[in-house]
């Protein structure tokens, strides 16, 4: 995909270009978009439905299907901690289905672990927690942004 094409879908998805924006280093000569907010930043009443909560491991060190390594250790959360959502299958155009509770993750040198949240205010969000609730999903992924690679 071009940098135009690109450009052009970010834009149609509602994106702007987030220009001037800090970067941690290792992101600052990519191209940043974001998504402005429309009406309230208000968090919903937490009687208003019931609370879908299921304690997974998230990564582990073992080689995933791709071939790819994720050292848990040396893992930086530092953005993600600021916007914990969980995305269904790495889908950035569809809503997030919930969050991690970040007071309950941990990392050790042979996982990530944490609570994972699903919105009970969405139907996807219901539909995915059934998923795992009854078994049918069991696995999970972590999207990253490698800062140091080397080839195995």
């Amino acid at each position: 995909m071009s940098h135009s094409q690109l450009e052009r879908w970010f834009r149609g998805m509602g994106c702007e270009r987030a220009e001037g924006v800090k970067a941690p280093p290792e992101l600052r000569d990519r191209r940043a978009y974001y998504m402005p907010m429309v009406g309230e930043d208000r968090p919903a009443k937490k009687e208003d439905a019931p609370r879908l909560v299921k304690r997974v491991i998230l990564s582990t060190a073992a080689r995933d299907r791709d071939g790819d390594i994720i050292v848990p250790a040396g893992i930086s959360l530092k953005w993600f901690r600021k916007n914990p959502v969980v995305l269904w299958a790495h889908r950035q155009d569809l809503p997030p289905i919930g969050t991690v509770d970040m007071k309950t993750l941990t990392v050790t040198e042979k996982g990530i672990e944490a609570d994972v949240v699903f919105d009970a205010g969405s139907a996807m969000g219901r539909e995915v927690y059934g998923l795992y609730d009854r078994g049918v999903m069991r696995a999970w992924s972590v999207g990253f942004i490698p800062i140091k690679w080397s080839l195995l």
